[in-house]
């Protein structure tokens, strides 16, 4: 029940073969995810962590997502979470290996039941800025989409959200009124940098490092 250490890995000739055969075979009206469970430390092949994000994203398509899963300490959870964040999904880890069949029990359930998919947010009334994840995950009836962004307190405002399913284009609408920053929610800022060192990143994987990057 416990692998060698001393077992090869290669996280890039085993993710490349399977993301690009599922890619191929994805269907247009249908979501599509890889539950990837790994920790993302290769010991032969390839390991930059660029050339593994950008040639897996190379396969990216809107109804596709990896989902990967590391269990224990010392994974590469920062390959890891660029993995997910640039195909749409996302990634989930348990500091003890004993808690993992209970988690892995969850996240095969969070996506069991597909909702909406190529989603698309509008913003009535609302001044926002870097709103992250950018693109948007698929939405699932038991896992909710958390969207980050900043934004002026103010006015009452509508946050319409469209996204469509195999038979039709369904639309989403929300009304709030946000209020004055709370210190006391200053989690709420970490995860909104977290979310936008992802999405830095993941453009300088993509296209190159540039001077607004």
């Amino acid at each position: 029940d416990r692998i060698p250490g001393q077992v090869n890995t290669d996280v890039y000739r085993v993710l490349h073969a399977v993301v690009r055969d599922v890619a191929e075979q994805a269907v247009r009206n249908r979501p599509t995810n890889v539950f990837f469970l790994s920790d993302g430390r290769s010991t032969t092949g390839i390991r930059d962590a660029r050339r593994i994000v950008n040639d897996i994203g190379s396969y990216a398509r809107p109804t596709f997502a990896i989902l990967p899963f590391d269990a224990g300490p010392g994974g590469n959870r920062y390959l890891l979470d660029l993995l997910a964040y640039t195909s749409r999904g996302q990634a989930t880890s348990v500091d003890q290996v004993e808690d993992a069949p209970k988690a892995l029990g969850a996240l095969f359930g969070a996506y069991d039941k597909p909702m909406l998919m190529q989603l698309r947010l509008t913003y009535t009334n609302l001044d926002v800025e870097d709103t992250y994840p950018s693109p948007l995950p698929n939405l699932y009836a038991d896992q909710p989409i958390v969207i980050f962004g900043r934004c002026k307190a103010g006015q009452n405002v509508t946050i319409q959200l469209e996204g469509k399913n195999p038979y039709a284009r369904r639309a989403l609408k929300f009304n709030a009124a946000p209020g004055a920053p709370d210190p006391a929610l200053s989690d709420i800022a970490r995860e909104w940098a977290k979310r936008r060192i992802h999405h830095v990143v993941s453009d300088m994987v993509r296209l190159g490092e540039t001077a607004e990057l």
